[in-house]
């Protein structure tokens, strides 16, 4: 693989025949795909259109987070979060919707638009709570603050927070994630219906490894008797024969409302301190108090509870790796654990987790940064068949690495392997210098996508925010060679 910045955008996009599409807080704006202007990295930050070929604003829900095409595109979803904003003394709370939006073949000004919103409350509808509620709690479905500042009871669907989107090649069944809620939905799009929230559960770390420090000064990859929600973001749609499949990023999600001044999470030495937590278990919470172990790790403070209130097993935050699901019943045949940071310990252990601190820091200094929160922080990923063999690309959104996986061509239960994983970017000059010298990387990865079809060779795209950066790589079937990306 081989890299090279191409040009600068931070904003969220999706591009389908002949029409772009703008994503900001409470509406949609068309333009028409020739009326882009060209970047220019020193004078622009985003993509910038002029207003003049905009051809519709659409309504939608409130702070709108992800936008995909159908793959006909004539169905257009918007996940909107519908996060609580303080105004005056007074306080918004929305619910968390998709917004459906039909668009016709020869979209033009005078085109009739119909849109739809698809809201959670057919799936919670009935008494509180109900039955079905509390067989989603039992595997970890969360739904958190229960009341506002004002002591206002907040119904589940206020809760309710949409992220990613994934629609079928067929375009009648999608699929919203809800990490904050540990759950995924199931969309059904010719009826606009939430017709399954799966709740996504959780693991055990007692035969898997973690690096829950960045106090530790090493890589200290352990087992630790703690569990952490799934919390999947985003997915991917797979068609292999008859069987359909959906690859999940397990990345997790604190859940922190400024206008609430609410957090479910805390550092586990701040809570084992506050006495919060009750655990029988005398190692654990000897490691609990260790900055060294697990004191640094961000912790639940609703997950877990006994009868008395207090936390008896102790939860941290996303599967540090992904799973791939049936798409039918969202059973989960593999699950990728700790194979992430293992391969990014062989390989780049001089940037273990890294994320983007200080100005003056390097990506060495900061070391270990995610560590305590979200790990590798898988945040994009991307799927694409070449020369026969199917090829998952997953991203580390602080670190900027990338990580390949291929998945096993005859096994009915696919099954990933590593193939390799590759880092652009200066390791050892300052966030600042690399930055000024375009040499940062792919850091803060938001997004990425696979072609197939160009001149050459297939190509990765890889948006990231973080370095103000789009970058482009060629894809070979060649050995791996460790380091041959690395600049």
């Amino acid at each position: 693989m081989q890299g090279g910045s191409v040009a600068v955008f931070a904003a969220c996009v999706a591009v389908c025949s002949g029409f772009i599409v703008l994503k900001d807080k409470e509406y949609i704006q068309l333009n028409d795909r020739n009326g882009g202007k060209s970047l220019n990295a020193s004078t622009y930050n985003r993509l910038a259109f002029d207003p003049k070929h905009s051809i519709l604003y659409v309504t939608v829900g409130a702070e709108a987070i992800d936008i995909k095409f159908a793959q006909d595109c004539g169905i257009l979803l918007v996940a909107n979060r519908g996060r609580p904003t303080k105004e005056g003394r007074d306080y918004r709370d929305p619910q968390g919707t998709v917004s459906k939006i039909l668009l016709p073949a020869d979209l033009n000004p005078d085109s009739p638009l119909t849109s739809s919103t698809i809201s959670f409350n057919g799936a919670f509808a009935g008494d509180f709570p109900s039955e079905d509620v509390m067989e989603l709690r039992e595997k970890n479905f969360r739904y958190y603050p229960l009341r506002d500042p004002q002591n206002n009871l907040l119904t589940i669907m206020q809760n309710m927070e949409p992220e990613r989107l994934v629609i079928s090649p067929s375009g009648n069944i999608a699929f919203v994630s809800l990490p904050k809620n540990n759950a995924i939905a199931r969309l059904t799009l010719d009826f606009d219906q939430v017709t399954r929230v799966f709740p996504m559960g959780n693991r055990s770390w007692t035969n898997y490894h973690l690096d829950p420090s960045d106090k530790d000064n090493e890589i200290n990859l352990r087992g630790y008797n703690i569990y952490s929600l799934s919390q999947a973001t985003e997915m991917a749609w797979i068609t292999k024969g008859n069987d359909e499949w959906i690859v999940t990023l397990d990345t997790g999600k604190l859940n922190y409302h400024s206008a609430y001044g609410y957090a479910d999470h805390d550092r586990a030495k701040a809570m084992s301190a506050k006495g919060s937590i009750a655990t029988s278990d005398s190692k654990l919470q000897a490691q609990l108090n260790n900055d060294t172990e697990l004191g640094r790790l961000f912790v639940s403070t609703e997950d877990g509870k006994n009868n008395a209130g207090n936390i008896e097993n102790v939860f941290t935050f996303g599967g540090r790796g992904f799973g791939i699901r049936d798409a039918n019943n969202f059973e989960t045949p593999t699950v990728v654990v700790d194979s992430v940071e293992t391969e990014t310990e062989r390989y780049f252990s001089s940037v273990f987790n890294t994320a983007f601190g200080k100005q003056g820091n390097t990506p060495q200094t900061d070391k270990e940064a995610t560590s305590p929160s979200l790990g590798p922080e898988l945040t994009a990923q991307a799927v694409g068949e070449y020369d026969g063999k199917t090829v998952l690309f997953m991203g580390g959104g602080s670190s900027g690495i990338l990580y390949v996986f291929m998945l096993s061509p005859d096994a009915r239960c696919l099954q990933p392997y590593f193939h390799s994983i590759h880092r652009r970017g200066d390791t050892l000059s300052t966030w600042q210098t690399s930055y000024a010298a375009g040499k940062m990387g792919d850091i803060g990865i938001t997004d990425m996508m696979f072609i197939e079809t160009t001149e050459i060779r297939p190509i990765l795209v890889v948006a990231a925010a973080t370095s103000n950066s789009v970058s482009l790589y060629g894809i070979a079937d060649e050995a791996f060679t460790p380091g041959s990306v690395r600049t």
